[in-house]
């Protein structure tokens, strides 16, 4: 813990963000982490039990910071829509860094979390848990083209990386390493079931099968029932689904949407008004 302490101390000094998380990352390609370390952690308000094993809980202790361009873009654009009771969804909310984030900004929000990990849903409902709220509905189910189907998930054979697991594909399936059967769930029939009729924001990061969870979502967004997406491009992760920027750009553009502005690994699309 003592390089953590050092690490920290220096980090919380310096008086801009900017480079922080690439100075952390850097130090965490240098220095292996330590075993499971549970810590707890309040940013903005907002309590974490955060696992200091794990790559990106770790950044998120020493530095404050959790990609907070998106989530700066990501309440801007809620701003601009219905900023008293706006309804996210989240799918691959990991253990809540984004989500616990936006409804410490907007209280009234109302937020729906997929994470198919059943390790890291576990440690996504104890950081709901710690902050008592009741208007977050967590899922531990795969979002996809599929609805009601059993899939593979593969966990992150980086055991520093809790956010690298995915769906099962031709690339990772003879991977070694832990793998679970996980339901699926279509957005369509999601909204569906819960006479869902509109969506403020819809945040994708499933590490590739993001062209799968659009699939999924296509009578929805045909319907313009989404005002705004939140998307990772990734390249090398969407080639591991037989998938592509190029492809995701344009099953948006079909329903009206564009990019209007790039954060981080992550595309910002809003719909043309209807």
């Amino acid at each position: 813990m003592t390089l953590f302490s050092f690490v920290r101390f220096f980090l919380r000094c310096l008086p801009f963000n900017k480079g922080k998380q690439t100075f952390a990352n850097f130090i965490f390609t240098k220095a292996a982490l330590p075993a499971e370390a549970r810590i707890p952690f309040q940013y903005q308000n907002v309590d974490f039990s955060l696992d200091l094993s794990d790559r990106i809980q770790a950044i998120f202790y020493m530095t404050g910071l959790y990609e907070p361009k998106t989530v700066e873009a990501i309440a801007r654009n809620l701003v601009k829509g219905n900023q008293q009771s706006p309804l996210i969804l989240d799918v691959g909310a990991n253990v809540g860094l984004i989500a616990l984030q936006l409804k410490n900004q907007f209280p009234n929000a109302q937020l729906h979390l997929f994470e198919a990990d059943p390790s890291v849903f576990k440690q996504l409902q104890q950081n709901i848990s710690l902050n008592k709220l009741s208007s977050m509905r967590t899922n531990n189910q795969a979002v996809s083209d599929k609805h009601g189907e059993t899939l593979t998930f593969v966990k992150s054979l980086a055991v520093s990386e809790s956010g690298w697991g995915r769906l099962q594909n031709a690339e990772n399936r003879n991977a070694p390493g832990a793998t679970y059967q996980v339901g699926s769930v279509s957005i369509d029939s999601y909204l569906s079931d819960l006479n869902i009729s509109a969506v403020d924001l819809l945040k994708i990061d499933v590490e590739g099968a993001e062209e799968l969870v659009l699939r999924g979502a296509e009578q929805t967004l045909q319907r313009k029932l989404i005002r705004a997406i939140v998307c990772e491009i990734n390249p090398e992760a969407l080639a591991a689904f037989s998938s592509s920027p190029q492809k995701i750009f344009e099953l948006l553009e079909r329903h009206g949407y564009q990019p209007v502005e790039t954060v981080e690994m992550n595309v910002v699309f809003t719909r043309e008004s209807p």
